[in-house]
């Protein structure tokens, strides 16, 4: 159902995580992880700044909301990883 470029290369971001996870951990190089969420969090307001969520068709609309669970799961996850505690709301 995503078909815009946008939407892939924020797709593509979350999913290098683990590796990212992974690379920082053999490294012990947080910054790789931090570096990591700072781009998923740039791709997200782009996607999100270009795209509407809401007003799209009912199979793309849930479509870019999982999108958009996954990229807050994984900007929480990635901060708490860094021992920064995510906001609930901005």
């Amino acid at each position: 159902m995503l078909k815009e470029s946008e939407e892939f290369e924020l797709a593509h971001l979350l999913g290098l995580f683990p590796g990212i996870i992974q690379d920082a951990a053999d490294k012990y190089e947080p910054s790789i992880l931090a570096r990591h969420i700072f781009g998923v969090a740039r791709a997200f307001n782009k996607w999100y700044n270009a795209h509407k969520i809401i007003d799209s068709a009912p199979g793309v609309r849930e479509a870019r909301l999982h999108l958009c669970a996954a990229a807050r799961a994984q900007v929480g996850t990635g901060l708490g990883l860094l021992g920064i505690e995510a906001l609930e709301r901005m």
